[in-house]
């Protein structure tokens, strides 16, 4: 669907025959007539309209959407969604304006800014290529548009050459068509709680949209990343976004363009589009960083012409528009680096240039991940090489790295490889010939030398290796405790060879391990980054930063329901600060499956069959004040969040919070 059109205002309408539309001729808010259909989708449909003021004589965009189901709290989050667009176009001239959203006849109404222009799909053609030149001016003027969006805590979810518009007056670019509000009509409601229809997911465009987006899940703005990077290449190549070829968890498509393309433009491309989220950009504003590096060691013969990038625009932060509430970001996944709503919770050396190794360990949904990628932030600024290696992956390989240690070994160096030339270095894979000309029988010894000869030897700049979920071999008889070995030597060898005080690690888990010696261990040296649950004066920073003002009972209330989960705590502020329920509903709702942590008391739930620890965790329900159990199945249960240590008696562990103790108590068999 195009939302333009490429022609004078007095050629808008002549010839068309619209006439059957029941729209046409319809009245919205007593001041828009619609006039003329221009295209539907999936969503639903788009208009040109009419003002009835004899004043104004501008012509409006109108979407109609079309929602699965009629439902107030469905309206509620079209309200929300509407109302972010139409801060975002008062304050960015490159997107439209919302002038009015409305609902008339329980069907939803958005009602904007006409752009006079066409989209770039007229400009972006199969067969024709644009120049480097051409394509880096096309990214730099997006991502500023782009950063200010992200600033703003918001994803634009649809990124494509339809979606963003040349304005013939100057012809810069125009963003439109936030996916954020065609989602509304994807949503159904499940036992009072909005979710997203499975099998219809129409704000996501095929090719375009990267692999967690099509399943549901955008990582946030590195999806809109990956589909800005993917439009990029698809004006590189000539080649439509549907039918780039992709293979082995990558974007294919440097062969179609040679060396029309420097490879320092053709590396930034690829990390845009990498199928691993957190191997992208996190944000508009990093690749944007990144892009202008690139232009500016660009030697000064091949740049006479003018800088691509245009002339930045002064646009003033939405701030202004509420002295101190910004708007409301859904809790989702990691927090963004540039969210407001981030607290720092860690008091040790989380980014300390001289730490070799940092332990970041807590339960799931309690912010590993964020503090994790500002961590992995603060390193790239420093211009180190950044490695991230996501033990969970292996769950979708086949099973013989996990059986055997060479293999796994060989799969571990080959990975480092491969993430340091995708940013652009070009060192050597000859891993599989070194396994087999070393006269070094021993797995682990080979692994050590490789790594030092043919990695740190190479690069002229730090190495910072991000070993995530490693949990997830926790128990493999026959990797785990050569492999963690092995991480201990590699710290331990700076200490004697200067080449090893190169490389940085940061291991990330939820389990305590505890299967192998202290002395071979990288779990109990380096530092312990430890992210404690949120304390009372920063769930009250997160109170305002939601405009909410609550009293100390209301505060002491939801530490007692949900204690300092951060994860629980935002969502508690969102679901309230959004009206989606009252503070009272809040905490009626909360420990049941009706309440906004259905799936994840579903999951927990999983986990105590999966793991064999539901009697232990009866235990623990029952029990009136701290008591001891399996010190194995305290750590599982730990890991997972219900329990916590008690302070006086850390072997004594008690449930965690109120939610957890109702909801367990009454599955479990106990009384409530």
């Amino acid at each position: 669907m195009k939302w333009q059109m490429s022609f004078p205002r007095n050629w808008l309408f002549p010839g068309r025959r619209d006439g059957h539309n029941s729209m046409i001729g319809k009245i919205l808010r007593e001041k828009y007539r619609i006039k003329h259909r221009m295209g539907g989708g999936g969503f639903g449909e788009t208009f040109i309209a009419e003002s009835l003021d004899s004043q104004d004589d501008k012509y409006y965009v109108v979407k109609k959407l079309k929602p699965t189901i009629t439902d107030p709290q469905i309206w509620k989050q079209f309200s929300q969604e509407a109302s972010v667009l139409k801060k975002l176009g008062q304050y960015h001239p490159q997107i439209p304006e919302v002038y009015d959203y409305l609902e008339q006849n329980k069907e939803f109404y958005l009602i904007q800014e006409y752009i006079d222009g066409h989209d770039l799909s007229e400009e972006i053609r199969p067969g024709e290529r644009w120049s480097e030149a051409q394509t880096t001016e096309f990214l730099a003027e997006i991502l500023e548009v782009l950063t200010f969006v992200h600033k703003e805590g918001i994803l634009h979810m649809d990124i494509k050459p339809a979606n963003i518009m040349r304005r013939r007056s100057d012809r810069q670019l125009v963003v439109i068509d936030f996916g954020s509000v065609k989602q509304i009509s994807t949503q159904v409601v499940e036992n009072g709680k909005i979710r997203i229809n499975p099998n219809t997911l129409v704000f996501c465009t095929p090719g375009y949209a990267p692999p967690e987006q099509s399943e549901g899940k955008p990582d946030f703005f590195s999806s809109d990343i990956y589909a800005l990077g993917i439009t990029a290449i698809q004006a590189l190549t000539g080649i439509s976004a549907i039918e780039l070829f992709k293979e082995n968890g990558k974007v294919i498509w440097r062969n179609e363009v040679g060396d029309s393309v420097s490879q320092a433009f053709a590396d930034f491309l690829s990390t845009m589009v990498s199928f691993a989220p957190r191997k992208r950009y996190q944000d508009a504003r990093i690749a944007l960083q990144e892009l202008e590096k690139i232009l500016d060691n660009t030697d000064e013969t091949t740049n006479s012409l003018q800088s691509p990038f245009p002339p930045r625009i002064d646009v003033p932060s939405l701030d202004n528009y509420d002295d101190t509430i910004p708007p409301l970001e859904v809790p989702n996944g990691p927090v963004p680096l540039n969210s407001p709503f981030y607290i720092e919770r860690c008091s040790s050396n989380m980014y300390g240039r001289s730490t070799a190794l940092r332990r970041v360990k807590a339960p799931r949904k309690w912010g590993k991940t964020s503090a994790t990628i500002r961590m992995i932030e603060h390193e790239r600024e420093q211009g180190f090489h950044i490695v991230c290696l996501n033990f969970q992956e292996f769950d979708k390989l086949d099973t013989k790295p996990l059986q055997n240690l060479g293999i796994f070994l060989q799969n571990f160096c080959e990975s480092i490889i491969q993430e340091l030339n995708d940013k652009g270095l070009q060192i050597e894979n000859n891993v599989a010939e070194h396994w087999q000309n070393s006269l070094v029988p021993n797995n682990k010894a080979k692994c050590r030398i490789y790594i030092q000869k043919y990695i740190l030897t190479v690069i002229n700049k730090p190495l910072v290796i991000v070993l995530d979920e490693v949990d997830r071999i926790f128990g493999n008889s026959q990797i785990d405790a050569e492999f963690f070995a092995l991480l201990r030597v590699f710290y331990e060898k700076r200490a004697s060879e200067a080449i090893w005080q190169k490389l940085k690690m940061i291991i990330v888990h939820s389990q305590d391990y505890t299967e192998t010696s202290k002395n071979k261990s990288p779990f109990n040296v380096g530092e312990s980054i430890d992210l404690p649950e949120f304390e009372e004066s920063q769930i009250e920073q997160l109170l305002q930063k939601h405009g909410l003002n609550w009293t100390s009972e209301q505060i002491n209330q939801l530490m007692e329901m949900v204690g300092g989960h951060p994860y629980m705590v935002r969502v508690a502020l969102y679901n309230i600060a959004n009206q989606e329920m009252t503070f009272s509903k809040f905490l009626q709702l909360a420990p049941t499956e009706a309440g906004p942590f259905s799936r994840d008391l579903l999951y927990h739930w999983g986990n105590l069959e999966k793991y064999d620890v539901k009697n232990e965790y009866r235990k623990v329900l029952a029990a009136k004040e701290a008591v001891q159990i399996d010190a194995q199945k305290a750590n599982i249960l730990e890991s997972m969040g219900l329990i916590g240590r008690d302070k006086n008696n850390p072997n004594k562990v008690k449930c965690f919070c109120k939610l957890y103790r109702l909801y367990f108590r009454q599955h479990l068999g106990l009384e409530r």
